[in-house]
């Protein structure tokens, strides 16, 4: 049971790291967008974009809701092409935060798990108390034929 629950552990921390580093990359992406004049050639790429086929036979696509993702996408560009002061301020700080979270998030999973693990422990003395003491058997281990 208990390589279960570390081994669920470790799953979850991997997950949860590569999420942070998913995230960090991105914000680092979005950050370098204005600095490198890319989000024109970006918008007009989006612009232009149409699903392929296979892509909208798998997923029943609505030309609407394809429309609607398009527009939100050049929407958010434009939004990134001419950040917020408070947003350019905040820039420097984003990612060292994100990983300060990730690592607070990372030792709540190792403190959850430290205590799943005694408490299975504890589990388990109580279930073999309540069982009683094992009968010996008399002479050793192996029965007299």
């Amino acid at each position: 049971m208990k390589s279960i629950l570390w081994l669920t552990t470790l799953v979850l921390a991997l997950a949860w790291t590569a999420g942070a580093w998913g995230l960090a990359w991105a914000v680092e992406w979005a950050a370098s967008l204005p600095a490198a004049g890319t989000a024109p050639a970006l918008a007009q790429w989006v612009s232009d974009w149409s699903a392929p086929p296979w892509l909208a036979f798998w997923m029943e696509l609505d030309p609407q809701e394809l429309q609607a993702a398009r527009e939100f996408a050049l929407w958010a560009l434009e939004q990134l092409q001419h950040p917020a002061a408070a947003f350019q301020a905040a820039l420097p700080f984003l990612v060292p935060a994100l990983w300060v979270a990730w690592a607070l998030g990372l030792a709540l999973l190792v403190v959850l798990s430290v205590a799943a693990q005694w408490g299975l422990r504890r589990l388990g003395r109580m279930a073999a108390a309540a069982r009683g003491p094992r009968p010996r058997s008399e002479g050793g281990s192996v029965p007299a034929a």
